[in-house]
């Protein structure tokens, strides 16, 4: 029988588009993205942007890393970041269990100290 973790390794990540945000600030920046997606995935394919109104502030590997330097280089502005694809992109998994190392707690008769 299969292991948890060979059975997740076999598993494809679910994919998604990205979507159009709710927030109203963020919603206008998301059609500004969109237009200017052809020209994105001929320079940079494949990296995030971070933007607002019409100016990228910055471009990096990921969506954290982009948010971040954005807020450093204009601290108080609502940034969106967007890969710039438009192929659905990987979604990130959850972990479903954990694995706790055994302890002198979990046995019955065990002594708690505090």
């Amino acid at each position: 029988m299969p292991t948890v973790e060979e059975l997740v390794a076999k598993l494809t990540p679910p994919t998604a588009y990205q979507r159009r945000p709710v927030n109203p600030e963020l919603a206008a920046e998301h059609g500004r993205f969109v237009a200017m997606l052809p020209e994105l995935m001929k320079s940079i394919p494949g990296k995030y942007v971070a933007m607002n109104d019409v100016e990228i502030v910055t471009v990096a590997d990921d969506e954290v890393d982009a948010l971040t330097e954005a807020g450093e280089k204009q601290p108080g502005v609502v940034h969106l970041a967007r890969m710039a694809t438009d192929q659905p992109i990987p979604i990130d998994r959850l972990i479903l269990y954990r694995r706790t190392p055994p302890s002198r707690a979990a046995h019955p008769g065990a002594k708690h100290s505090m």
